[in-house]
């Protein structure tokens, strides 16, 4: 029952911060497609090792489960934005005493730049907006602050461009 009651609030949310986003008065281009209202379990899984972001997993869909497996796992994700635009991502705990932050890097020479992060505090869902330059790499990563699951997966929502 509480797997259902998470999918469904996580569907929730997903719509929520979809139209927060539109009511912000931003104007969108044809070629941004909105976070998608798909049940987390059709999005593909994490691949392991992305505990650095050499290691990172490329981001090919607009959505990707996981799950922090221990109090040093980290999760690392990459893509190169297409054009300038403001990118958003939301990740979804799974219920329980679980505290995730996330967290966006650029590449500048061989140091890496966080640019954007989201870490409030308990089982909170955390949302971020960005400002993504074409033809740059972003690296996201995802972390515990406090507690891990391996078998409750967290999903984590893009809506690049």
């Amino acid at each position: 029952m509480k797997k259902y009651l998470n999918l469904f609030l996580g569907l929730a949310l997903v719509f929520t911060f979809s139209s927060s986003v539109s009511a912000a008065g931003k104007q969108q281009s044809a070629q941004v497609h909105k976070l998608s209202a798909a049940p987390a379990a059709t999005y593909p899984f994490e691949s392991e090792p992305n505990n650095t972001r050499r290691e990172a997993n490329p981001i090919l869909e607009d959505g990707i489960r996981g799950t922090i497996s221990s109090a040093t796992d980290e999760d690392w994700f990459s893509f190169v934005a297409l054009i300038n635009n403001e990118e958003r991502l939301l990740l979804l705990i799974p219920y329980g005493s679980y505290d995730y932050d996330l967290y966006v890097y650029e590449l500048v020479g061989k140091n890496l730049d966080q640019i954007a992060s989201s870490t409030r505090a308990g089982n909170s869902d955390e949302s971020l907006r960005f400002d993504a330059e074409e033809g740059k790499t972003y690296y996201i990563l995802v972390k515990s602050y406090s507690g891990y699951t391996d078998t409750d997966p967290y999903t984590l929502y893009f809506d690049l461009k």
